[in-house]
């Protein structure tokens, strides 16, 4: 932030002139009458509470003010804990701004806004009394401030947009220059006609719900560095968002329910956050550098439900530099085809692809050295008919691939992985289902039985190379 003291030459003149009735070390004595009652015992309708209070308020500099304040009882049926003289508030306040008028440069609604507290550090722009706005707002790059009476003046550079600012306002239309670099939380929340956002590559940082339920909104573009939870959530006509490399969290909620979204650019982000792009029903792809979501190379997380109910999202490429992903990430999916699980160390949430109903393959590294696959991970998957389990498979949660009725051959590289013993893996699956081990460590003898479905060994097995078994090998890509 850029801030100043400097107000300019007319300050220095205005300083020398007689000033009358000066607020500051005023005292005031304001007494403030308190009648309470309420209704608590049977034979009588209600008891009451008077109280006189007066208070003594003291200016001390401009904007600060101390309050104490004194209690006498004159009416009391409360009982004897309010019978005493005793300490009211006590309160100190600072309060540059107190409600004046903010004439604006250039729009075409009527009325003005105001500003409220700000300060000197990071004026902004707050809430719109008074007369509803409709049509362009423009944001000036300087404020000149004047108290109701017209008795002081003073001039401030805009450098952000505060909390709520024209939030569910009728506006279509913002344009802004370089010289906002924020935008406060819900600052244009529930605007449901704004369609264009004209603003520079200087902005960094949009807060929370900022531009959640715009519904007509269509896309952003900005070199941001921050981005606030649920920011452009519910905005059901945006298509495109592209954020730069500065960006390297995507919070929760941040594009949830962005119905028309296809596009999205995020190409230096390491984490997303839970629900990010949850019912982004038009998403069809997430790859590296799709024309889809394409995520980066170095995204590490993946949050709870973060593309969940992504009803068109046909294929997804989860990168190697990913450690989680989290409970329902990708869960109820419909239209899911194929998974490619890139990373060699990671853990796979509970329910993390349930009830992705056309997912019929799902591909592993080969070199994976740890991998822990959570409770109900695939379950309700019911085209899954082949699953080929690399050796780093260490733990399968209950009920993985329960319910999966199609599912036919499961491959394991490596040792039998460790079970809860519970409800099972395959509980409710294909009752054909033949599970087939490369190697006896851990699986007692073979042939024989493992999570109540056969078990044999891959040499006893001669059609195995028949059946199309895909494990992803990053050391030649097929």
């Amino acid at each position: 932030w850029e801030a100043s003291y400097d107000l300019g030459e007319s300050w220095s003149q205005a300083r020398k002139t007689h000033k009358e009735n000066r607020s500051l070390y005023k005292v005031d004595l304001v007494v403030y009458p308190q009648l309470q009652f309420r209704n608590l015992i049977l034979d009588k309708m209600y008891t009451f509470l008077f109280n006189i209070s007066p208070a003594v308020q003291v200016s001390l500099w401009n904007g600060m003010k101390l309050t104490g304040q004194i209690i006498f009882p004159i009416i009391n049926e409360y009982g004897w804990d309010y019978d005493q003289i005793r300490q009211g508030v006590a309160t100190v306040e600072d309060c540059l701004f107190d409600d004046c008028r903010l004439p604006v440069g250039r729009s075409n609604y009527g009325g003005a806004i105001y500003v409220k507290g700000g300060g000197i550090q990071y004026p902004c722009v707050t809430s719109v009394s008074g007369k509803r706005i409709v049509g362009t707002i423009y944001i000036p790059r300087e404020l000149n401030i004047s108290d109701r009476h017209g008795e002081w003046n003073c001039r401030f550079n805009i450098v952000g947009i505060g909390d709520g600012a024209f939030a569910r306002l009728g506006i279509d239309h913002v344009r802004m220059g370089d010289y906002i670099v924020k935008i406060g939380n819900a600052a244009f929340a529930g605007c449901k006609d704004l369609f264009v956002v004209e603003a520079t590559y200087n902005i960094k940082e949009i807060g929370k719900y900022a531009f959640s339920g715009c519904t007509s909104l269509g896309g952003m573009t900005a070199p941001l560095e921050r981005l606030g939870k649920g920011a452009f959530a519910n905005c059901v006509s945006l298509f495109s968002v592209r954020l730069q490399d500065k960006l390297q969290e995507i919070p929760a909620l941040a594009f949830a329910n962005c119905e028309t979204l296809t596009e999205v650019e995020m190409p230096n982000v390491r984490k997303i956050g839970p629900s990010a792009f949850a019912g982004c029903s038009s998403l069809k792809s997430l790859k590296p550098e799709s024309q889809g979501a394409g995520y980066p190379e170095n995204l590490a997380d993946i949050g709870e439900d973060a593309f969940a109910q992504c009803l068109k999202l046909e294929s997804v490429e989860i990168p190697a530099g990913v450690t989680n992903v989290g409970a329902c990430a990708f869960a109820q999916c419909g239209a899911l085809k194929d998974v490619a699980i890139l990373g060699t160390n990671l853990s796979i949430g509970d329910f993390a692809f349930a009830e992705c109903s056309s997912l019929g393959e799902v591909n592993f590294n080969i070199d994976t050295t740890d991998c822990t696959i959570g409770e109900a991970a695939f379950s309700d998957c019911a085209a899954l008919k082949m699953v080929r389990m690399p050796k780093g498979v260490r733990r399968i949660g209950d009920c993985a691939f329960a319910d999966c009725m199609a599912l036919a051959d499961v491959y394991f590289d490596g040792a039998a992985p460790e079970t809860n013993h519970d409800l099972g893996i395959f509980d409710g699956a294909n009752k054909y289902l033949v599970s087939f081990a490369r190697i006896a460590d851990g699986w007692g003898t073979l042939p024989g039985e493992w999570e109540d479905r056969p078990v044999k060994l891959w040499t006893d097995y001669p059609n195995a190379v028949a059946h199309r078994v895909v494990v992803f090998d990053l050391r030649n890509r097929a």
